[in-house]
């Protein structure tokens, strides 16, 4: 009995109150926009006015981009009514 709480004693010397944890997963506190700070994910992302402008800025060069292939097809098309327009009165 004198061994086991001698040794319990001991053990319990070893041990700390607050147990260091040489690995962490808290994310360091910092301010939106700072030097280094955490991407915000989910409904934060969101919020971010950069990723807003760069939405829709890819936004309008895709719609430029498909207004021009329209005004493209818009003109083959043309030709092409032409075209079958003149063979008509060919026949």
């Amino acid at each position: 009995m004198i061994n086991l709480s001698a040794r319990a004693a001991r053990i319990g010397a070893n041990r700390q109150a607050f147990p260091l944890r040489s690995f962490s997963i808290a994310v360091p506190a910092r301010k939106e926009g700072d030097l280094g700070s955490p991407k915000p994910r989910g409904f934060l992302a969101e919020k971010d006015s950069f990723s807003r402008r760069e939405a829709a800025h890819e936004a309008m060069y895709i719609r430029s981009h498909e207004a021009e292939k329209l005004k493209l097809l818009h003109r083959q098309l043309k030709e092409q009514r032409r075209h079958l327009d003149a063979m008509e009165e060919h026949m």
